[in-house]
């Protein structure tokens, strides 16, 4: 009897150790990876691999095919959910920090903290704001969603934002873990430009329609003859409000505007001559990408 119920405790605290409603096991994420002042796509892709006690809480193990060199995180990353909030470990702090809180509502915020990534004894934090919330239907089943704006600081002089959104059972759908040290600096290497996919056995495949398909790779290629002339200008630059692009391409441009982390901010279509105007975006240094099919041209651009 003694044997019988001390097992019956056994399986009760067993199934309670594993019970995770974020990241089941087998899980997999793919976000289209872009490169710094590249056209070149790639996929960057995260599974769930096992569950694992790691520094004593039950989590599950997830692996990445590759890191994002600016947001500053292994391969490995341990996580776990907890009264409908899930949880990461954070190195740089030696301790678990909340990453999703699916309870907050429009108004309510957290906050992620880590190391400085130039003086490694300050402290860096980037605050995680509810602008609203709502509900998606993926695969029927009604899942709530964050429209949050991301705050950081880059030398505590200047506020830096970008909005994201973050769906129940998915995370941010710009990329899992979506925040990195000095979000103000400049990233020079690769970077996610959302989720493409999200797939487990109990939601099924969500796809977000933004490529392909989940493993889509496109190498950008010179096209022979290709001119060496710039294809757009922009003026002025500075601005502190509408910007005039020019160009000389007699084929239909698209123009993409992107902060230095690598985000999507607005695209364009347009045939001739246009004024955009960026009195809505936060002053900073943005990136201006325009292509014509042919021809594709990165230029830097200050809103002051």
């Amino acid at each position: 009897m003694k044997t019988r119920i001390i097992s019956g405790l056994f399986l009760l605290m067993t199934c309670g150790l594993w019970a995770q409603d974020f990241a089941p096991i087998g899980a997999e994420w793919h976000y289209t990876e872009g490169f710094f002042m590249s056209g070149d796509k790639n996929f960057l892709k995260i599974t769930s691999v096992k569950d694992t006690v790691y520094q004593g809480k039950a989590c599950r193990k997830l692996l990445k095919t590759r890191i994002i060199w600016c947001n500053m995180r292994t391969e490995t990353e341990y996580v776990y959910s907890e009264n409908n909030a899930v949880f990461f470990w954070q190195s740089d702090l030696t301790g678990f920090q909340k990453l999703i809180d699916f309870n907050a509502e429009a108004g309510d915020s957290w906050a992620i903290q880590m190391n400085d990534m130039v003086i490694a004894t300050d402290i860096d934090s980037v605050l995680i704001e509810v602008d609203s919330t709502s509900y998606i239907d993926i695969n029927n089943q009604l899942l709530k969603v964050l429209y949050v704006t991301y705050h950081g600081y880059y030398d505590d002089e200047f506020e830096v934002q970008h909005p994201s959104q973050i769906v129940e059972k998915i995370g941010d759908k710009h990329y899992l873990f979506n925040f990195f040290p000095e979000i103000g600096l400049v990233c020079d290497g690769n970077y996610s430009e959302g989720l493409r996919c999200y797939e487990d056995e109990e939601l099924g495949l969500y796809s977000t329609g933004i490529a392909d398909s989940c493993t889509y790779i496109y190498h950008w290629t010179v096209i022979e003859g290709e001119s060496k002339e710039s294809i757009f200008s922009v003026y002025p630059n500075p601005t502190r409000d509408v910007v005039e692009i020019n160009t000389n391409s007699q084929e239909s441009m698209v123009l993409e505007i992107r902060d230095l982390t690598g985000r999507l901010i607005s695209k364009y279509d347009f045939r001739s001559n246009t004024e955009i105007d960026l009195s809505g975006l936060p002053d900073g240094i943005y990136l201006m990408k325009a292509s014509d099919g042919y021809h594709m041209e990165i230029k830097k651009i200050i809103k002051n």
